[in-house]
């Protein structure tokens, strides 16, 4: 078995950013609407590709980024938050 090249993951990252520019709870990331206007469009995208394992794994190598970012950034720490929520989210759908 060969060795599997390593995902770039930016465009999974810039997908959630795109999609996400105010701070949201994470009740509010999960709830019906929200999910269908912002995340939804996300997961379709995504679950189309023929990747989805590096699809989850970019996801989730975004979510602690922006975890990472929300404590080095106090200023967009909320946003930085919501985007990492949302990746979770994408992440497991």
């Amino acid at each position: 078995m060969g060795a599997q090249a390593i995902p770039d993951c930016t465009g999974y990252s810039t997908a959630i950013i795109n999609a996400l520019d105010t701070s949201l709870t994470r009740d509010e990331l999960g709830s019906l609407e929200i999910y269908l206007a912002l995340l939804l469009p996300i997961v379709r995208k995504y679950r189309e590709e023929r990747r989805e394992t590096a699809a989850v794994y970019c996801f989730l190598l975004n979510r602690w980024q922006f975890l990472r970012d929300a404590e080095n950034d106090l200023a967009n720490a909320r946003l930085n938050e919501t985007r990492a929520y949302a990746c979770e989210i994408v992440a497991t759908k």
